[in-house]
């Protein structure tokens, strides 16, 4: 999740940011509105779809407006033709009412300890993800010439990731518990198994 427009944005206002796309060369951007730190807590907007042509890269240039009554819109540069498209917002919902603003807020301020948990564990999780598959590779760079050690090396990432896939919802301590075991593990190879970021 990203915040594009914090509260208080001077409007009207815009932002540009890179995106990546799925491999099926289609990318989906859900909006949100409100505070708190978890996308299920906030209220759904809805969804904008843009189509990405080949042979340009899944990485797609992106332009959020918010106008001068608040209302959000999107488009992108067609990289061939240099015009403008306009990315329309499916399901579109009506934005809050300052009333509902105010609650979100006081309900966000109240969650605050669970979410900071919740978020943490998530972080936790994503950069276990990240990590072992840095090492993956990393173990394949060192150890191509050692075909048994690179094996048991790749068969234990392949364990962990289908592991953290499987078990999402899993505590920060097990992440936690999991990252310690595979450490060791890499550093009798001589691989440093250190936090990248998600």
């Amino acid at each position: 999740m990203v915040v594009i427009f914090p509260r208080n944005t001077q409007v009207p206002d815009s932002k540009t940011m890179l995106i990546e796309g799925s491999q099926s060369r289609e990318l989906s951007i859900r909006l949100y509105e409100g505070e708190d730190p978890l996308v299920e807590n906030n209220y759904f907007l809805g969804e904008a779809c843009i189509s990405i042509p080949p042979p340009y890269t899944n990485i797609t240039e992106v332009t959020f407006c918010v106008d001068q009554n608040t209302n959000i819109s999107l488009y992108t540069i067609d990289k061939a033709t240099g015009q403008r498209i306009d990315v329309k917002i499916h399901d579109a919902r009506n934005q809050l009412c300052r009333q509902d603003i105010d609650y979100i807020i006081q309900n966000c301020k109240r969650n605050l300890a669970a979410d900071k948990n919740e978020t943490e564990r998530i972080e936790e999780r994503n950069r276990l993800r990240v990590d072992v598959q840095r090492m993956m590779h990393e173990a394949q760079k060192l150890l191509h010439d050692r075909k048994n050690d690179l094996h048991f090396i790749e068969t234990q990432c392949d364990i962990a990731l289908h592991w953290i896939k499987q078990c999402p919802n899993s505590s920060l301590k097990k992440y936690k518990e999991i990252r310690s075991e595979l450490k060791k593990m890499f550093h009798k190879f001589g691989i440093f198994f250190e936090s990248g970021t998600a």
